[in-house]
């Protein structure tokens, strides 16, 4: 049957993309907590039971999943929030500048037009959204490109005839007749659409740059964090060329973007940031990366890399979750639960209270209670977490790129946002 005729309110581009999230295990695109969030939120919505809608339909194929929620997802409306949210929220690399404008831009750039959100692919950046609300514009951008992975095949996964091919190949190629062939690498690559998302706060007087933090080239390659970095800001820059604002201010980004002027991702932002310990939000840092000076003897100076490999995030949010129940807030959880407390491990606390030592980077988990949103399944209703849920991300803090890394598999605005806000917020 042509794909065509399955389709009922939704485009064959729509499908396809449909098709592409649900046909894999998360390597390219959802997490599959995050599928099972959008079964749950379709089932939220039109009022069904676990039984009528249970979120192990993720593990059919996808267009089984398709003809399931066709009908309860028309157009695939609830569908393309959740992919919209996915782009703006899984593994990025944030940039945060002060910028002021004059009254006079304010009011040019409240005068931008919306644009809605477009999941079309483009062979070069294009604008692919625009959302102004007077006190923010928010601009998104975005290209066709790729995702790799690798897969390990053995001998019971091909037929016998090409196994001895590919071992007469690789024998050949390896000059060694007294080998064996034990398993075969093989590098997929998939289409993926990389994201860049401008930020404008007009009240609060600084620009958000938010983007896929790394890109695969065509042959299945990382692309160089250098090369990276320099397309991003061409990027950027273009969109801010297009933008109605003077010369000074299309100059304030550039200068920011390019030697890291106005950054509001330093050094004592980050040392504070690290200390975070809150009522609804704690951060734990588990790598943290020093370089240590010998004043005495120049040659002995170290970079030394301490890693709390027992630090399971599961075993955390457990704890983080009991807390909380038990006594409605997590102020008090590192006294509770010491053994989370990373600054009482030896080498870390040593390098901490050295004076001679600096420390240069530090990956952490934040762990955040807030108000569950109307799509967050499994929700408590009763004790202190009455209503909330438990969120977390992966961040690595990097003092000298002015670039934050947030990793956030269930792609949640709402702690992304909080972080923001705690360094902006930040004296």
């Amino acid at each position: 049957m042509p794909v065509r005729e399955k389709l009922e309110n939704v485009t064959e581009s729509d499908y396809h993309l449909f098709t592409k999230v649900f046909s894999n295990n998360g390597r390219v695109t959802w997490s599959g907590d995050y599928k099972k969030q959008y079964i749950s939120a379709l089932r939220a919505i039109n009022d069904l039971t676990n039984r009528e809608l249970s979120e192990i339909i993720v593990q059919k194929s996808a267009e089984e999943i398709y003809q399931t929620i066709k009908s309860l997802d028309v157009g695939l409306k609830l569908f393309k929030e959740f992919q919209k949210h996915y782009e703006h929220y899984a593994r990025k690399a944030v940039e945060l500048y002060k910028f002021k404008l004059p009254a006079g831009e304010k009011n040019e750039l409240r005068q931008v037009e919306s644009q809605t959100y477009d999941f079309s692919d483009c062979d070069d950046w294009c604008t692919i959204g625009v959302e102004n609300n007077d006190s923010e514009i928010v601009i998104v951008i975005g290209k066709s490109s790729y995702q790799s992975s690798n897969i390990q095949l053995l001998k019971g996964n091909l037929n016998g005839e090409l196994w001895d091919g590919v071992r007469e190949a690789a024998l050949n190629k390896s000059k060694s007749d007294f080998s064996d062939l034990i398993s075969i690498s093989a590098k997929l690559r998939a289409p993926k659409r990389m994201i860049i998302k401008l930020s404008i706060d007009l009240e609060k007087d600084f620009i958000n740059i938010s983007s896929d933090n790394f890109e695969i080239d065509q042959n299945g390659r990382r692309v160089s964090d250098s090369t990276f970095h320099n397309e991003r800001k061409r990027a950027v820059m273009e969109v801010i060329q297009k933008l109605p604002l003077q010369e000074p201010s299309k100059l304030k980004v550039k200068q920011s973007l390019e030697q890291g002027n106005r950054s509001l991702i330093t050094k004592k932002t980050l040392e504070r940031m690290s200390k975070l310990r809150e009522e609804n939000i704690i951060l734990i840092p588990t790598i943290q990366s020093f370089n240590r000076e010998d004043t005495d003897r120049p040659e002995n100076s170290e970079k030394v890399t301490s890693k709390l490999y027992n630090q399971k995030i599961g075993e955390i949010l457990h704890k983080a979750r009991a807390y909380y129940d038990s006594n409605g807030t997590l102020e008090g959880f590192f006294q509770e639960y010491e053994e989370h407390n990373t600054s009482y491990a030896t080498i870390t606390s040593d390098l901490l209270e050295d004076e001679h030592a600096r420390r240069t980077s530090y990956h952490a988990y934040i762990i955040m209670i807030r108000d569950a949103g109307k799509f967050d399944k499994g929700i408590k209703q009763d004790g202190h977490l009455n209503g909330k849920v438990i969120d977390h991300v992966s961040v690595d803090f990097d003092y000298s790129d002015k670039i934050l890394d947030i990793r956030n598999s269930r792609y949640s605005k709402e702690i992304y946002d909080v972080i923001i806000k705690k360094i902006l917020d930040l004296p």
